[in-house]
């Protein structure tokens, strides 16, 4: 039995194509600034600093998922065009 990573929740929630990971990648984004803001706001940014990070790393690693996608999906056209 394997166990689920991020990325296959990813995958559940949003099927897993471009679009859903770009608007995952955006929500992450909206959540850091959300947090970002708390954090200013509470006084105490350092205490935030972890869940900010977090949630901007998770977004910059959907995106690269995404230039993966996009590399894999021209390479197989790249090679139906050799082929017919």
């Amino acid at each position: 039995m394997t166990s689920m990573k991020h990325g296959d929740m990813a995958l559940l929630l949003n099927g897993g194509s471009v679009d859903g990971y770009v608007e995952l990648a955006r929500s992450y984004k909206q959540s850091a600034d959300a947090l970002l803001d708390a954090a200013l706001e509470s006084g105490e940014p350092l205490d935030w600093g972890y869940p900010v990070l977090f949630a901007i790393v998770i977004r910059w690693s959907l995106y690269l998922k995404i230039i993966g996608r996009v590399e894999e999906f021209m390479t197989l056209v790249a090679s139906m065009r050799q082929v017919y």
